[in-house]
């Protein structure tokens, strides 16, 4: 199994002995576990809690093994060969494909130690840690410890949207890839999350007109809807994406068109189509634990809120994620590209008339607070902000230094003070909330006390309005500003 392994520093084969014979590194072997990671990264995610939190079991993680087989179809080859699988968690996959004898050897891997541990206790309880050759080793999508062309097949499920440069992580597989080999990802799609995220919020305001008192249910639904927008409003903008367990939501043909500019000969996301997406509901509300009576309640509203939505979406998207199923080229005519990082777009200037259509005006209620840092200076940002357009960021600018509040927490208050009519989309004024501490690092304050501030709404089209040009923020004294 170690033929697998190389030296991410001078990329020759790494012995069983994890110390490299050319540049002399070592690579630490615990519990069974070789760490190429070394701590320099890990989860955001409760490991203890995580079967518990995600419902997951040996049967589910069975039935998620023949939901995968099924979308894959005839794609899925009679044996996966030799296989690494990325970000195996607990071992939802792995259990089960161990289990059916699909692969002929193993290399599981995750960023997290402790999940590695968690997955091969659940294979030993199964009687399957000894069913074929197999290693575990840490594994972040920033390390290149895997030779070339070592596997037949790379599985994931729920990884990819947790690594910040998809396009680098695409051309490691590919360049882990045999000529002929497989790549099979799980992950979660834009469109659909955007629209089930709006038609929920319709029907949290129409509950909150029925029965105004906010239950722990009612609640739990609406921070999901909050991070939904939070994601989809965050989307190809990497600096702010940096700091979230979750970092991308996929649309299809855009991930087929990358992985095919990275240099695999096909792409292909796949689906089970869901015409009501009632399927892909009660399996959200039974994840994210919201009880009855208010998920039946949500079921039974659900199709008259989801259809004006859901119409939206092309049939392809009818699905809360996708199967991407990749193959490379049998005779490879060159390595994938490399990576270039992602920039995010500029934003251009508007004005609130052209943004607004005429329509209702922008409502917000903000507040600044600074004190000096290390290095700089602190700025706690709160308050709401409201318009009927997708506020992406609160911008603020100090002395020509720019920092960005993203626009996203649950403020069911404001929604019933300010939009009780619902003369605002309730995705809006039911996620207006912001709360953030902005570093400002390199700032010179040179004894000032008295600083220049701008304030603009980014909306998600990168579009800005100014809302606060040429204001005064004093260290210690708190700046307000409101409509």
């Amino acid at each position: 199994m170690f033929d697998k392994f190389q030296c991410p520093a001078c990329r020759l084969p790494l012995p069983a002995t994890g110390v490299c014979a050319g540049c002399g590194r070592c690579y630490a072997s615990t519990d069974g576990i070789l760490d190429f990671v070394g701590g320099r990264f890990d989860t955001q995610l409760d490991v203890t809690a995580y079967d518990d939190y995600h419902g997951i079991d040996d049967g589910t993680a069975e039935r998620a093994y023949r939901q995968m087989r099924h979308l894959a179809g005839d794609r899925w080859p009679d044996s996966l060969g030799s296989v690494v699988e990325i970000g195996c968690g607990t071992g939802l996959f792995s259990r089960a494909m161990i289990a059916h004898g699909d692969a002929a050897d193993a290399v599981l891997t995750d960023v997290s130690p402790d999940m590695l541990r968690l997955c091969r206790a659940h294979l030993e309880r199964l009687g399957l840690g000894s069913a074929l050759p197999l290693r575990f080793a840490t594994y972040s999508a920033n390390e290149a410890c895997f030779r070339d062309a070592a596997f037949d097949a790379c599985i994931g499920t729920s990884v990819v949207h947790h690594i910040a440069d998809v396009r680098g992580f695409l051309a490691d597989v590919w360049r882990m890839l045999k000529p002929g080999g497989c790549a099979c990802f799980t992950e979660p799609g834009f469109r659909y999350t955007r629209v089930m995220g709006m038609a929920l919020a319709e029907i949290i305001a129409l509950l909150l007109v029925r029965e105004p008192d906010y239950g722990a249910d009612r609640q739990t639904l609406h921070n999901w809807v909050a991070e939904a927008r939070r994601g989809t409003m965050l989307q190809g903008d990497p600096a702010l994406l940096a700091d979230l367990e979750d970092k991308h939501m996929f649309i299809g043909e855009a991930f087929e068109a990358l992985a095919l500019d990275v240099g695999f000969a096909t792409a292909e996301a796949l689906n089970t189509v869901e015409a009501d997406g009632l399927g892909n509901l009660g399996g959200l509300l039974a994840r994210i634990g919201v009880g009855e009576p208010v998920a039946g309640q949500i079921m039974r509203l659900w199709p008259s809120y989801a259809g004006r939505y859901l119409a939206l979406l092309h049939t392809t998207d009818l699905a809360s994620g996708y199967l991407f199923w990749l193959t490379k080229p049998r005779t490879p005519i060159r390595p994938p590209r490399s990576s270039s990082p992602v920039v995010a777009r500029e934003p251009r200037r508007s004005s609130e008339d052209a943004v607004t259509g005429g329509g209702m005006p922008f409502r917000w209620v903000l507040s600044a607070t600074a004190e000096p840092a290390a290095g700089g200076l602190r700025v706690h940002l709160r308050g709401w902000c409201l318009a009927n357009a997708d506020i992406k960021v609160v911008r603020l600018t100090i002395d020509g230094m720019s920092r960005a509040a993203p626009v996203w927490f649950p403020r069911a208050d404001v929604h019933q003070v300010v939009n009780p009519h619902g003369q605002y989309a309730a995705w809006n004024s039911l996620c207006c909330g912001v709360d953030a501490a902005l570093l400002f690092d390199g700032l010179q304050l040179a004894g000032r006390q008295r600083l220049a501030l701008d304030l603009d709404f980014v909306f998600s089209d990168d579009r800005y309005v100014p809302i606060v040009a040429g204001g005064t923020l004093v260290i210690g004294e708190e700046f307000s500003t409101g409509r």
